[in-house]
């Protein structure tokens, strides 16, 4: 929880990062954050990642996208499931099977 609050307040910066791995360590970070406004905060950021050009980040984004309130996140996450890179589709079932969103099953 300590934790947590000191690195809240840099996440943005961090994740805005031009170093791949400080991302992928921020969208980390993003995951230990417990409360809404902290989430929300950093919620546009952790969205844009999942385009990022880095496949280890975008893999990261998925799992940090979520943890954001709202069911947006959630929808791009499930949108995953059919992307061309079957990297990004495994992440995106196994992301949703953890919490245990039905979309992560076969049809």
């Amino acid at each position: 929880m300590q934790a947590a609050e000191i690195l809240a307040p840099r996440l943005p910066d961090l994740l805005e990062d031009s170093e791949p791995l400080v991302r992928v360590t921020a969208l980390s970070g993003v995951r230990m954050l417990r409360k809404p406004e902290n989430l929300e905060k950093n919620a546009s950021a952790v969205l844009a990642l999942l385009a990022d050009p880095v496949a280890q980040v975008r893999t990261a984004a998925v799992w940090a996208a979520l943890r954001l309130p709202g069911d947006a996140a959630r929808q791009q996450v499930r949108a995953l499931l059919s992307s061309t890179e079957e990297p990004m589709r495994f992440a995106a079932a196994c992301a949703l099977s953890d919490v245990q969103d039905a979309a992560a099953l076969p049809s």
